[in-house]
Formats: C-alpha cells, structure tokens, sequence
C-alpha cells in the first residue's frame, strides 16, 4: 500500500495530476475491512470482505502506477515494495520461529521467500504487477503500437486460469499472476480510459449515473455470487474454494467496483474523516504489522471488537512515535525521504 507524501495539496483536484485526500479514505476503509476479516472467523460479513477488499487494493496500486519506464521509478518502486516486505518478513520469520510450536524454520524460510504466508502475499505479488506493466511499457516503446488489448487479454486469461491455483504456492502464483488483472484495470482506467473520457467532455461531466452504473453492476455481481455460494456445503467461503461460475462473479464484481471507485476520486468533493484518512495514509505500516498485535490479542482478549482496535491503533501509535526516524523511514516504509 503505497504511501503518500504530505504537502499541500488542493482537495478539489483530480487524483490524477494532484493529491486527493478520497484515496487515503478508500485505503483507510479497507484497512480497517483486512483487520476486521483477519478477526472475524466463518461468517457471512468474513465472506462479503473478502469478495472485494484485496482485489480493490490492487486496483489502487495500478491506478497510482505512472506511465514511464524510466530506471529511476523502477528503482524507487522496488524500494518502496520490498524493503518494507523485507523488513516485514523477517520480524515475522523470527516470530513465529520462536512463538509457533513445531515449526519447521528451513520450509518456513522458503516460504517467506517463495510462497509468502498469511497477509505477506500484497507487496510480493504487488512488485511482480509492478514489473509486468513496467515491462509492457518498455515493449509498446520499442514497437511503437498499442499493446495494451493483447496484454489485457494475457491478464484475463490468467485469471480464468488461476482458479485452478491453490493460494501459497511457488511465487503466490494465485494472486501474481491471477489477480494481475485488477492492477492492470486500475493502470488502464487512469492512462487510457480516462484520458478518453476527458477528451469527450459531455460524458466526462460530473453525473451520479457515471458512479450509479459500476456501482450497480458491483452489487449485481456480488449478490449472484453470494446467491450461487450460499447453496454451497461449508458457505461461507474465501476465493480459494468459489465455483467457476462464482469465479468469474467475483473477477466482474471487483472490476465494476474498481470503476466506481476510480470515479470518486475523479468528483470535486473529496471524501475526508480524520482517522480513516489517517488509517489510510498510514495503510502500509498498519497491513504489515496489524496480524502480530492480532495474534497476540487473542491470546488474552475475548472481545472480537477489542482486538480489531488495537490491531489498528498500536500500529498508528508505533508508526507515529517512531517515523520521524531516517532509519525507520528508510526499513519499515522503504524510503527515507518519506516526508513527516
């Protein structure tokens, strides 16, 4: 979850040449929707937030991908995606190797590396997505043609394809490859969709219909998914055991969600709430590090609603304590210019 850098910036501006504040409540809003889902156990509203959560995440990372292949961005975004991962995986390397009984610490090193476990999939899959649209950039320079349809089909045929790939496997090759097409969708809406639809103002305008439609198509989806999973032996379940039918529900929802979502950040109204902006400025310390606070938790508190909140706020609390550090700046965010 790619963080922002502080400045002033013009709430009433398009997310696409300037900071808008919408992005930070979206991430905040799904901050909040992972911890919930990682507390809750085999519920219905478990069920609901992981039809949507992630994906959308990964619609936000692509949509926030520039345009360029310059080395210098390449190197920028590897720092930002995998000293963090880094950092991550080897706090919770030594933690479980020392808190989870009978661990084998050999196959729990390879699977950091190659399969990452629990919530460590994101910035691992997230830096192969980077590298794909990275490498398409670079191929439709050297052809001078648009190869964004031929690599759109590529990355909808891997989804179709990684429903037959069980999670935590070699390279999260589930979500890698799978769940490349939502990065791709929100890489495609902000450098071609939407530059078209600028350029034919009457449909570019401002109107609750442009937001109403995805939004609808979302709700139409995930209802027919819920419907079809729910006659199902063992409801609810998580993306790893949908149907093929369920499948492609699940693929068409998110990418209508992700339509709607980009469409408010493209609205003059920002969305603005003070901790859930917070929570979502601050969306990367708080998804890495949220599951040690929640592990340890619920070894001593009974109370689902406890455990969700301070999963959330010791991260906020440390990240605020310590961030004004270069050192911390630098490990735990993967950039020490990251502005206070």
């Amino acid at each position: 979850m790619p963080q922002r850098k502080n400045g002033s910036m013009d709430k009433n501006t398009s997310a696409v040449k300037q900071y808008n504040h919408t992005l930070d409540f979206v991430r905040g809003i799904l901050i909040i929707l992972v911890v919930i889902g990682h507390v809750i156990r085999n519920s219905v509203p478990r069920y609901i937030i992981y039809s949507f959560h992630m994906p959308l995440f990964l619609f936000l990372l692509g949509y926030l991908i520039r345009n360029e292949a310059g080395k210098g961005y390449l190197v920028k975004k590897a720092k930002r995606l995998l000293i963090p991962f880094a950092t991550a995986s080897a706090f919770y390397f030594v933690w479980w190797s020392f808190f989870t009984p009978g661990v084998n610490v050999l196959r729990l090193l390879a699977s950091m590396v190659l399969a990452p476990p629990h919530h460590m999939w994101f910035l691992y899959s997230a830096f192969f997505h980077y590298l794909f649209i990275y490498a398409a950039i670079l191929l439709q320079q050297k052809r001078k043609s648009n190869i964004w349809p031929a690599v759109t089909c590529v990355a909808i045929l891997l989804f179709i394809l990684s429903k037959w790939i069980q999670p935590y496997t070699f390279f999260e090759a589930k979500r890698t490859f799978g769940f490349f097409l939502f990065t791709l969708a929100g890489f495609l809406y902000r450098h071609n969709l939407l530059p078209a639809l600028k350029r034919t103002k009457d449909l570019f305008k401002s109107n609750p219909l442009h937001g109403a439609i995805p939004f609808s198509l979302f709700l139409f989806f995930i209802t027919a998914q819920y419907v079809l999973d729910s006659s199902v032996a063992g409801f609810p379940l998580l993306a790893v055991t949908y149907s093929f039918p369920s499948y492609l529900l699940f693929g068409l929802a998110n990418l209508a969600l992700g339509l709607f979502v980009a469409r408010m950040f493209e609205q003059h109204t920002a969305f603005y709430l003070p901790l859930t902006n917070n929570i979502g400025e601050n969306s990367l310390v708080v998804y890495l590090y949220h599951f040690i606070v929640f592990q340890i938790a619920i070894l001593y508190l009974k109370t689902q609603f406890a455990i969700i909140l301070l999963s959330i706020i010791i991260p906020l609390a440390l990240n605020a304590l310590l961030k004004k550090y270069r050192w911390y700046r630098l490990v735990v965010l993967g950039d020490a210019e990251h502005s206070l």
